[in-house]
């Protein structure tokens, strides 16, 4: 199972590397030069009050979409800036703005419980992740770890080269995309880059760990990379006539590409030739999303769409309906767009109502079925939802 999240909830790959690097054990390097434009652990600087009653969540939306309200809560969010990733855990959820503040709220409560911001405020953030008690950030060239309970500031590591994406995690090796096309690793527990591969053109989009032992890149230019994750040894390449539209996702073994050529293509790891592929009468914009051996994307013209995520066949399509599936609620999608949450039957695709949501900026969810829902507000705050039952 496998929901998009345009560099957001990307959970299962972070479970894998928690099991890999339990044991992880790496040097503690100190913060220098110009990391620092707060206090650590200040509080958050937004009128909490009013951030609530701009996102507008509230007991009515939560029923309205199978949900019942669980907490709000708000991050250090610095003036100007945006929540960019929201990873949600056990204990804590992290959550870091675009000046790289990494904030820590309570996982039961919502309560802040404090901030630690990382790297230089011109850094572009790439991935958030966990190994054990640290969090870490990676920027286009370092790597920061920060503690959950203490905040401090634990691991800092240079990469060997600038990247352009997060990391995909496949055991303890971090594969990242770069704007050459080359396809950079780095090891953590060595604090040292791996094996290198590499495409003719940019990789902006995050190489994905398509099956337990290889690791897809997809250029601009529409190559696709498939490599060992432990030798980084080529396993197969293709080619389709245009990159990515939006992030390429796995389900199941198999990588689904909505792309700027105008199709939508299903591939199993390795291949030259895609298992299926269905041309549109555009480029696409909209990640699919898959759940079950179903594939929903949104198709200009013909709008959101049900797939055979097998066979490529069309199951329904609506064309009232544009965004993104970020949910499936018992027997009901819900597709996330700029303005609201859309509830579908999943099977038949029936429109069942529209839940507005003006001052949300991002819908996510923890797990795709039946689980907790994040909605970030354009103000800075956040909501939780969880399953009504």
């Amino acid at each position: 199972m496998c929901h998009p999240a345009r560099r957001s909830f990307s959970h299962y790959r972070h479970a894998l590397l928690c099991t890999c690097l339990a044991g992880l054990s790496v040097s503690l390097l100190g913060c220098s030069g110009g990391t620092t434009r707060i206090e650590a652990d200040a509080p958050p600087p937004i009128d909490t009050t009013s951030a609530f009653d701009e996102l507008g969540v509230n007991a009515d939306s939560a029923t309205q979409m199978g949900y019942q309200l669980d907490w709000r809560g708000a991050p250090f969010l610095s003036a100007g800036e945006r929540i960019k990733f929201v990873r949600e855990y056990n204990d804590i959820v992290a959550v870091l703005d675009t000046a790289g503040n990494l904030s820590f709220l309570d996982a039961q409560t919502g309560a802040y419980k404090g901030n630690r911001p990382v790297g230089l405020t011109s850094s572009d953030f790439l991935g958030v992740f966990r190994v054990g008690p640290t969090i870490f950030v990676t920027t286009e060239s370092e790597i920061f770890g920060v503690n959950v309970s203490s905040h401090d500031l634990v691991i800092r590591q240079k990469l060997a080269h600038i990247v352009s994406t997060g990391p995909a995690i496949a055991g303890g090796t971090l594969v990242f995309g770069t704007s050459s096309g080359a396809i950079r690793t780095h090891l953590l527990q060595s604090d040292a880059p791996y094996w290198s591969n590499g495409t003719d053109n940019p990789v902006l989009h995050d190489p994905l760990v398509v099956s337990s032992n290889t690791v897809t890149a997809v250029s601009e230019s529409g190559e696709i990379l498939t490599m060992d994750a432990s030798s980084g040894a080529t396993v197969g390449r293709a080619k389709i006539y245009a990159g990515p539209g939006a992030d390429p996702i796995t389900g199941d073994g198999l990588l689904f590409i909505a792309s700027k050529d105008q199709s939508l293509y299903c591939f199993a790891p390795g291949q030259r030739e895609p298992i299926w592929r269905v041309r549109t009468q555009h480029p696409l914009e909209f990640a699919p999303t898959y759940h079950e051996a179903a594939l929903y994307c949104t198709v200009p013209g013909q709008g959101m769409t049900k797939y055979d995520a097998l066979e490529g066949n069309v199951l329904w399509s609506r064309t009232e309906v544009e965004g993104t599936v970020v949910a499936q609620r018992r027997n009901t999608i819900l597709v996330w767009n700029s303005g609201g949450i859309t509830v579908m039957d999943a099977e038949y695709g029936d429109v069942i109502r529209e839940v507005p949501l003006p001052g949300a900026r991002e819908v996510l969810a923890t797990s795709f079925a039946d689980g907790p829902l994040i909605v970030i507000g354009k103000s800075g705050a956040i909501a939780r939802l969880i399953p009504q039952f």
